[in-house]
């Protein structure tokens, strides 16, 4: 089976920059608020069970995160007396103080899932925003210090370069009107998508009823929750890597 070369997945990249620079106004970035669990922090009541376990409702985001109080005591429970497992799973440790059977509040934040390959658009699409910058990207060794422009996105740096890459940086931009409710969690680069007739053309955010033609989803983000109370804009990048 054939394989994608550096220099042929940085090929790809400089058309789909040629494509989006091409032709701003069909490529934008749709913004959406995906399930109403993702990324959110949760209280659950559980009782344990007789083998000694819960089972949250969502699988948590960071399993140090989670704290557990036993009905009636004014404390979290000890990290040691339980163990919390990735799928949402909470055990009971074999010399724990929580009795078997009691009742506990579980608070925690939950995960945001991967897209999966096969989805086609966001899960509860607000809005559209034009695409405000274009970059390619090269990632820096780790240990090595960044010179000239670069990024950091997740701990990890990235230089800001001239010439094609296998990553392109997108960059967009909510106004602290745009959007306003839900929280944002989730992210999409679409192409192919027009704006309908009747809407103003000199906007850079529209609606989600203001989309005549959704197209076609080249990439999705999800993300921890992105506030959108109206009091603030929130400049936002995806990368593109092929």
């Amino acid at each position: 089976m054939s394989v994608y070369t550096n220099s042929g997945r940085a090929t790809i990249v400089e058309q789909v920059q040629k494509m989006i620079h091409g032709h701003p106004g069909s490529t934008m970035i749709a913004v959406g608020t995906g399930q109403h669990w993702w990324g959110r922090k949760l209280v659950e009541t559980h009782v344990f069970s007789t083998q000694r376990q819960i089972q949250l409702a969502h699988p948590p985001h960071d399993l140090a995160d989670v704290t557990l109080i036993v009905d009636g005591d004014d404390h979290p429970a000890h990290p040691q007396a339980y163990d919390v497992r990735m799928d949402g799973r909470i055990m009971l440790s074999p010399n724990s103080a929580v009795a078997d059977g009691a009742k506990v509040t579980v608070k925690y934040r939950a995960h945001v899932p991967p897209p999966p390959l096969a989805v086609s658009g966001l899960v509860n699409e607000v809005g559209r925003t034009r695409i405000a910058g274009l970059s390619y990207l090269e990632h820096i060794p780790q240990g090595q210090v960044p010179q000239g422009d670069f990024i950091t996105v997740g701990g990890i740096h990235y230089q800001l370069v001239d010439h094609p890459t296998r990553m392109l940086l997108i960059r967009g931009k909510l106004e602290a009107g745009d959007a306003v409710g839900d929280d944002i969690n989730e992210f999409a680069l679409m192409t192919g998508c027009k704006i309908a007739d009747d809407a103003p053309k000199d906007q850079i955010y529209y609606d989600a009823d203001q989309v005549e033609i959704t197209g076609t989803a080249l990439a999705i983000e999800r993300r921890l929750p992105v506030p959108r109370d109206g009091t603030l804009g929130t400049d936002f990048a995806l990368i593109l890597v092929i």
